[in-house]
């Protein structure tokens, strides 16, 4: 991404998904030169298929969306190490390990370096979702100030489709 918005004002720049070029791609040698070689003969035969890239705002919201996406996976990565915590001494858990009953399973917990841990994921958990709201309320914004969004936006909505 860096070295095409780098390029796009001095040359056409053509990105490629290589795993759309099987040639390249499960190409039993595989080194830049190859590849590049391989790459040009795909290109100049018309058999490339070029991946859309954006550029200034589009590409800023573009890799806001993708942090978000990230702080998501995140959580729920940190909230699966919790209930492992909590599963590895046998205490079943619910989903409100997470929110008001955390204390509760707490002090089910005998081993203190156990509980530390546990109490190191849980504030964890606690400020990714702090976070992700703040990131939510700029990508909100984000969207309202995009020109395409406001295009999109006036597409009429199916009735049969509810979207968020």
């Amino acid at each position: 991404s860096w070295a095409y918005q780098i390029l796009v004002p001095y040359c056409k720049v053509v990105v490629v998904d290589p795993k759309e070029n099987k040639w390249i791609f499960k190409a039993d040698r595989k080194n830049d030169r190859i590849d590049s070689q391989k790459l040009a003969e795909l290109y100049i035969g018309g058999f490339t298929k070029e991946i859309f890239h954006p550029i200034g705002e589009m590409s800023e919201l573009r890799d806001m969306i993708i942090f978000y996406t990230k702080i998501i996976q995140n959580i729920v990565r940190f909230k699966n190490q919790l209930k492992a915590i909590f599963r590895s001494k046998g205490i079943p858990t619910t989903s409100g390990v997470y929110e008001e009953k955390y204390e509760e399973y707490e002090k089910k917990l005998q081993n203190e370096s156990i509980k530390m841990r546990a109490n190191i994921v849980y504030t964890t958990i606690q400020r990714l979702e702090k976070e992700k709201v703040k990131i939510l309320k700029i990508l909100k914004k984000m969207t309202k100030q995009n020109a395409v969004i406001k295009l999109l936006d006036k597409i009429p909505k199916c009735p049969a489709i509810r979207l968020c």
